[in-house]
């Protein structure tokens, strides 16, 4: 069938205005136990723009397109055909895509605004070809494009091709749901005071953490919960069903390995490249070892399949900090991390018999977390340049330090049942000051704050 056929199944709103109601992904919206509506969901779109949303594959990106489309359908000034729908993936070329676009605009006369929803751009790289044509025929006024991918950097490559041509339009990433907003589905009735920056919450008192002291078991129970169904929906919604979640595991996995043969590369690759990342978990690794012990062969290799997969938001890898000037060590080994905690258990799929400390687990959320902080995340996960570990001549280590708008933030992970402000030496001898992540322990010391890691996810 003619992709300018499907397009009537996938706009079927232009026949029943209700039918949005019955899309598979609003659907399964509706019968989920959770009802996260993203932020993203506030993105203006009354204006001539065209926006970039990326994110990992089953985050949500289609449902939260579906939910726009159920919004603007709420609102009897819009039109039900100046809403248009196109999966990308169902082209086989860009051509096809401008083809269909143009017979929408060309078939359909209206005066009022118009919304184009065009989901998994990253099939098609070339994608703004067809766009750059669009809006240089005039199918930019009165227009907001939405644009969704999986690929930051194929978006970002592609964004970068129609300079002068997005209006106001905005790059925006939707990630896993952190364990912030994790907590506000689970514990709705609990509410606790974020901070902006990682350097606000150094300069709390004791007193600031009185609520935080009132949750504390249901904070701590919290993140066991999520260290089991990290920050997909779908993983959520089956823990709160009591659902198994092995079908998802497998196709998850079957995804990662289907855009990585889409992207021509070795897909039985992944089982070589999951076991050293598994087992150096917070430990530096270069990239020829990893191209060793992987059997991959050239360093460049095993350095270009993990930043797919960073640019993807499945990994993400962290580099050595230059103190004297706040850039990284680029010679020096990468620490490489699962972005949320149901990446490690796909990981483990491919070597069962490997198990995963919670310790490195936690170590791996936490940096997740203040990757989300990071000013380059909308750039995909291999480019981050205000995130690092510190590593000294004399073996002195310090898991995080961010730069924040205050300097340099160093952060230290104990996940473990005793931790003492002795822990935090080697922060304040080298970076002054210091968050110091324990499992329980909390104490506010001189120019260091001990508290649960619980507590410091539940305020970024």
């Amino acid at each position: 069938m003619a992709l300018i056929d499907l397009i009537f199944d996938m706009n079927p709103w232009w026949r029943d205005r209700q039918s949005i109601n019955q899309d598979k992904h609003i659907r399964t919206f509706e019968a989920s136990k959770i009802k996260w509506r993203p932020p993203l969901l506030k993105i203006p779109l009354n204006e001539d723009a065209l926006h970039i949303i990326k994110g990992p594959r089953q985050v949500g990106k289609t449902t939260l397109i579906k939910l726009f489309i159920k919004n603007l359908l709420a609102d009897d000034k819009v039109s039900e055909k100046d809403i248009f729908f196109l999966s990308i993936d169902a082209a086989k070329t860009v051509d096809e895509v401008l083809e269909v676009i143009l017979y929408y605009f060309k078939t359909i006369k209206t005066s009022n605004r118009r919304y184009l929803f065009l989901d998994e751009a990253s099939f098609h790289p070339k994608w703004p070809r067809g766009i750059k044509v669009l809006i240089d025929m005039g199918f930019d006024r009165n227009t907001t494009y939405v644009v969704t991918g999986s690929s930051a950097l194929d978006l970002k490559r592609s964004s970068e091709k129609l300079p002068g041509r997005r209006g106001k339009g905005c790059d925006f990433v939707l990630l896993p749901l952190s364990f912030r907003q994790f907590l506000s589905i689970i514990y709705p009735q609990i509410k606790l005071a974020p901070v902006n920056y990682i350097s606000e919450i150094l300069e709390k008192k004791e007193a600031d953490f009185f609520d935080f002291r009132m949750y504390k078991t249901e904070l701590e129970g919290a993140l066991h919960a999520y260290l089991k169904t990290g920050g997909f929906p779908a993983w959520i919604d089956a823990h709160l069903k009591g659902e198994s979640d092995e079908h998802l595991l497998m196709t998850f996995r079957a995804i990662i390995e289907g855009d990585m043969a889409r992207l021509k590369k070795t897909t039985s690759l992944l089982m070589h490249i999951a076991l050293p990342i598994l087992k150096h978990i917070g430990t530096p690794v270069d990239w020829k070892k990893l191209a060793v012990e992987t059997g991959m062969g050239s360093h460049h290799t095993a350095h270009d399949y993990i930043n797919i997969l960073s640019d993807s938001y499945i990994l993400y890898f962290l580099q050595a900090l230059d103190t004297n000037k706040n850039l990284p060590k680029l010679r020096k080994g990468k620490k490489i991390y699962p972005f949320d905690p149901i990446i490690s258990t796909i990981l483990l799929t491919y070597h069962p018999y490997l198990r995963i400390e919670d310790s490195e687990l936690i170590e791996a959320v936490v940096g997740g977390h203040l990757l989300r902080k990071s000013q380059f995340i909308t750039t995909g996960l291999s480019s981050i340049s205000d995130l690092f570990y510190w590593h000294s001549k004399a073996g002195k280590e310090v898991d995080f330090v961010f730069l924040d708008q205050k300097g340099l933030q160093s952060i230290e992970v104990k996940y473990q049942n005793h931790v003492t402000l002795r822990d935090s030496i080697t922060m304040i001898r080298h970076f002054n000051n210091g968050l110091l992540l324990s499992k329980k322990d909390f104490e506010v010391g001189p120019n260091v704050l001990m508290l649960p890691i619980s507590w410091f996810l539940a305020m970024i």
